[in-house]
């Protein structure tokens, strides 16, 4: 049996009304088996008939080596063993959204 050891957590806000913008958070995990995950969590947008957010996993480095997932149907949630950083991305155009990324640690 495995138990899960921890998460760790956090959000982040993306926002550009006038047209389009983009941000990433990295978090360092030190050879960790993970369990990870990103969620859109609130989408804000001010009058306009069109707005598009996206948010995923963008890179992840373990012992499968260095996986880059550049375009923005890159996975949503992922699980690596021996993993040392992952990278979150989001994506706005005409909004403000709010996502929030988990890793949950097993060993």
């Amino acid at each position: 049996m495995v138990c899960m050891l921890g998460q760790i957590g956090s959000s982040f806000w993306v926002q550009n009304h006038g047209g389009g913008h983009d941000f990433s958070v990295t978090a360092q995990v030190h050879n960790k088996n993970i369990f990870a995950e990103i969620a859109i969590t609130t989408v804000q947008v001010l009058g306009e008939n069109w707005h598009s957010s996206v948010a995923w996993i963008t890179q992840i480095v373990s012992d499968s080596g260095v996986e880059n997932f550049d375009t923005p149907d890159g996975p949503v949630v992922i699980f690596r063993r021996n993993v040392t950083s992952i990278t979150f991305r989001m994506q706005v155009y005409r909004c403000r959204t709010k996502a929030r990324w988990i890793i949950n640690v097993w060993s």
